[in-house]
């Protein structure tokens, strides 16, 4: 009676040893160890591949997210490639590149976002390293995990059995699998989600493998020989026709649960960041002509609507109004969409009117202080 329990039990461990083998359990560990950590996961994206028209997976996705003021939706996100192989190492060709900095950027920061205040100012930095660095990165993290002081040229696959050189297709899988899913997970930001809501995406890109990792750095005619435990790998890649940076965080999987922490960190990071954005931008926004003007060209159309609904309602005349300037007297802010006095007086007396222009003030300036309808106070 037992030799077929034991045959049945034999049957059960070989088929775990055979799927032990394949990249599935290294998967479940990961996601398991992002899971504990407080990381939403999402196992087997499938997306459209843009050059073979074939369908792809990503093993994972991991993200944290908070609301921000004004209904935003912060994301940091890690796009992951899972990767084991019991009978290969992977090896990853280094040397010095003194002028990579000329060629490639060296900050590729991915966010991705529908907030039109968040982007101008993403669009207003200066993302030369040095001098992001040292205005928004106090505590050293995005330099520590944009570091390049040794540029990866080449990688293989060494077998351990006797050293020979495979290929690097599994690892060029690893980065193109990467490079496609944030291309893809980025286009399809503006239709997954609600139709109303404003997010904010940071994305990074993982190559989780349970393998060993060694780096090869060539100097002149030297070759030293290291194992390590991870490496980023930096280069531009041509996706859907346009030229675009990436950074690979190729982490050995021994090593992910410090990682994983440091991400955690990169979290909190993205949290500051937005909400300093968003300060800057606000601090002084009336007497900064470029970011006033920013936000009138995309506000002012549905305002002047609200304005000429209002005057209509309360005087019974249909008047187009069809400019809008806003100055800031000492306390006061100067709302002028009429050179007529009368005109402004009537807008001054309309109670609705001025609710709205409260709420439109606060919604697009930050602004809760006292307003006024005037007429222009510099005209020349």
């Amino acid at each position: 009676m037992g030799k077929p329990e034991k045959k049945e039990e034999n049957e059960k461990i070989s088929i775990e040893k055979a799927i032990e083998k394949t990249g599935y359990v290294l998967e479940h560990k990961v996601a398991s160890m992002l899971e504990k950590e407080n990381w939403s996961v999402i196992h087997n994206r499938y997306y459209l591949d843009d050059v073979t028209e074939l369908q792809r997976e990503m093993d994972m996705i991991a993200y944290k997210t908070l609301l921000l003021e004004d209904d935003v939706m912060l994301f940091t996100a890690l796009i992951i490639s899972c990767k084991k192989n019991s009978e290969f190492d992977w090896v990853f060709l280094t040397r010095k590149a003194p002028g990579m900095n000329v060629n490639i950027n060296m900050l590729p920061v991915n966010f991705s976002s529908n907030v039109e205040v968040f982007n101008y100012q993403i669009s207003e930095i200066d993302w030369s390293k040095e001098k992001f660095i040292k205005k928004y990165d106090s505590n050293s993290l995005i330099n520590k995990m944009y570091n390049y002081n040794r540029v990866v040229f080449a990688y293989q696959e060494i077998k351990k059995s006797n050293n020979a050189p495979s290929n690097d297709s599994n690892i060029y899988s690893s980065i193109a699998s990467l490079i496609k899913a944030q291309a893809y997970e980025v286009s399809s930001l503006k239709d997954g989600r609600k139709k109303d809501q404003k997010y904010i995406y940071n994305i990074n890109l993982l190559s989780v493998a349970d393998l060993n990792f060694h780096e090869l750095h060539y100097e002149d005619d030297k070759v030293t020989t290291t194992e390590i435990n991870r490496i980023n790998y930096l280069n531009r890649f041509l996706i859907s026709s346009q030229e675009q940076h990436y950074k690979i965080d190729f982490i050995k999987f021994d090593s992910l649960k410090s990682v994983i922490e440091e991400y955690d960190t990169l979290h909190k990071w993205n949290i500051n960041f937005c909400k300093t954005l968003s300060k800057d931008f606000f601090a002084n926004v009336f007497n900064d002509y470029k970011k006033k003007t920013f936000i009138i060209s995309k506000t002012k159309s549905q305002y002047l609507e609200l304005v000429k609904l209002c005057y209509q309602q309360e005087t019974g005349i249909s008047k187009d109004f069809t400019f809008l300037l806003l100055e800031k007297d000492k306390n006061v802010l100067n709302i002028n969409v009429s050179d007529i006095e009368a005109e402004n007086e009537r807008l001054n007396l309309n109670e609705r009117l001025r609710i709205k222009t409260a709420e439109w003030l606060k919604n697009n300036f930050k602004y809760s202080g006292r307003f006024t309808f005037a007429e222009d106070l510099f005209p020349f």
